[in-house]
């Protein structure tokens, strides 16, 4: 396996296609430019041996497990690249943003993945970052060792709050996420241009947990406003958090169950994150939200300066101090450290309370899709309700989505988790890109 250096080959692809070569001097972000369009870097270069074994390696245990199946040996290799592109902020103003594209080698004639990630707190924990060494980001190697193994060009984008941007991560809002993915198809595409390594003009979109609902909305804005001469081919959302108001919510609220490894921290740490958003974007203080140990921490662990695994450490103490403990059943609420106001408003819940109303307002499930979808999720997910898969089947049923155009799958496994379970989602979406709904477990709908 041959990796490039970040300052061995960085180019610039003007607007109409002319590539200048930029200098090695200087840093990244002292050649990052609002006006560039589209600026890239080489970070990794596979053959088709060298990608055969990275998909085996990082694809190993559910490559091995009857319930997802296994995928074919790569036969061409690949070029892993550091993007930077424009994008839009929050409020739809231009923003430089960054992100990862991959090419197989002489281009990509099935098309292009765009793979929206999962919840990540720290800023250098994004697809930009790499995909091996010390600074491996392990859903991008994931996603790379699903799809560009199968011959797809595949585009990750960072999402604002990332990589080389440094606005508040707008968490859940899948809506004001989408941009940076529909963004990212066009910097890869016009990557592809610049190599000489021409991508079939098809898009699939796929994404996990957070990154399943920014997939969604997505898919939603490319059906609203497609890419010109492009081919809006397949969706394939994993596990994402589409019903925030109403299964997500649910789930957060507990009961939560005691893990020995911690994890209940978790929700605690993905409302938090949502609660730095609702501060940063609707001026929803902390502290109407949480306790006092808990709020005060919000500002300084949810922007970026800290990784996921200090986030998930770092909650343990102030929320224990407000409050976070067993209850009489056994089990963890977090409402016992929130504010009597919030614990009511999203428990009950109250559409006049902000939080809530938020929420309901980045709902992604209830629409018509015309590409052809397929959704999975894990049954027994702790961290991303099953029901938020159920809620989108059953709405878009009723909004007269046939199966011809949407399939599903619940995912029975005794041994994963959440996290454990993006492996073996990621082959079902790259054999539902290579097949259809003939090459993937469906189920019956929804009661």
């Amino acid at each position: 396996m041959l990796r490039c250096s970040r300052s061995r080959t960085t180019a610039l692809i003007g607007a109409f296609g002319t590539m200048f070569l930029v200098g090695c001097g200087g840093s990244d972000s002292d050649r990052i430019l609002r006006s560039d369009p589209v600026k890239y870097t080489a970070l990794q270069t596979f053959s088709a041996a060298d990608l055969t074994a990275f998909m085996q390696d990082k694809l190993k245990v559910p490559l091995a497990d009857p319930a997802f199946g296994t995928l074919p040996d790569a036969t061409l290799g690949g070029t892993y690249y550091k993007v930077t592109y424009s994008s839009k902020t929050f409020l739809g103003e231009p923003v430089t943003v960054s992100g990862a594209v991959a090419i197989p080698t002489g281009g990509a004639p099935k098309g292009l993945v765009v793979y929206m990630h999962g919840t990540s707190l720290g800023q250098n924990e994004c697809p930009s970052a790499g995909i091996s060494g010390p600074t491996t980001y392990n859903e991008g190697a994931t996603a790379i060792a699903a799809f560009l193994s199968g011959g797809y060009a595949v585009a990750m984008p960072d999402y604002l709050g990332q990589g080389v941007n440094t606005n508040p991560h707008p968490y859940v809002m899948g809506s004001k996420n989408s941009p940076a993915g529909r963004d990212i198809a066009l910097a890869a595409f016009t990557v592809a241009t610049g190599t000489h390594q021409p991508i079939e003009p098809k898009v699939f979109v796929a994404g996990y947990s957070e990154g399943g609902q920014n997939a969604m909305a997505l898919c939603h804005a490319l059906e609203a406003d497609p890419i010109p001469s492009v081919d809006f081919t397949a969706a394939a959302p994993m596990s994402g958090p589409y019903d925030l108001s109403g299964a997500q919510r649910q789930m957060l609220m507990g009961p939560i169950a005691g893990r020995p490894d911690k994890l209940q921290y978790a929700p605690l740490m993905l409302v938090g994150d949502i609660a730095y958003a609702a501060n940063s974007y609707y001026n929803i203080p902390p502290g109407a939200i949480f306790k006092k140990n808990i709020a005060s921490k919000i500002p300084t662990f949810f922007n970026g300066s800290k990784t996921t695994a200090d986030v998930l450490l770092g909650l343990l103490l102030p929320a224990t101090l407000d409050g976070f403990v067993k209850d009489k059943d056994g089990n963890f609420y977090i409402a016992a450290i929130m504010q009597p106001a919030a614990a009511k408003g999203l428990s009950t819940p109250d559409p006049s309370f902000p939080m809530y109303a938020m929420l309901k307002s980045y709902d992604t499930y209830n629409w018509k899709p015309t590409v052809p979808m397929y959704l999975t999720g894990l049954t027994t997910d702790t961290f991303v309700s099953f029901g938020n898969t159920q809620s989108a089947v059953k709405a878009m049923r009723a909004n007269g989505v046939t199966s011809s155009t949407l399939g599903y799958h619940g995912i029975v496994h005794p041994d994963l988790n959440h996290l454990s379970n993006i492996g073996g989602s990621c082959i079902l979406a790259r054999k539902f890109f290579d097949g259809g709904f003939a090459a993937v477990p469906t189920d019956s709908d929804p009661e």
